[in-house]
């Protein structure tokens, strides 16, 4: 009996195919209280994107937030996705939901 509890597109891929969960990702930003909203982004096998909405707009202290974050987070990514994944992130002013008005914390856009 198999059992998928999340939509196969919302897996992302590590670099030796396994597939990571979402709820992987969702836990690395717990307690983040200055991001308001995120998105996790694979479109290229090695490329991770982090798109992020910020609370606040002082540009400098999200710089150095968001410096100390990829260091505390890409440690974690590259134990399960790889040592070689690159991980660039965004602040973005929104992120975009789909159709059906849900915000999509992971999106795979590999090809499968």
């Amino acid at each position: 009996m198999e059992i998928n509890v999340a939509r196969q597109r919302d897996h992302l891929l590590a670099l030796d195919g396994k597939q990571i969960f979402p709820g992987f990702f969702t836990r690395l930003l717990d307690g983040k209280l200055w991001i308001k909203n995120f998105q996790f982004h694979q479109i290229k096998h090695d490329a991770l994107d982090l798109r992020m909405e910020v609370n606040d707009a002082l540009e400098n202290e999200n710089i150095e937030r968001i410096e100390k974050l990829k260091l505390e987070i890409l440690p974690k990514i590259k134990k399960i996705m790889g040592e070689s994944i690159n991980l660039n992130i965004y602040t973005v002013a929104s992120i975009q939901r789909t159709s059906a008005g849900k915000h999509r914390f992971v999106i795979n856009e590999l090809k499968e």
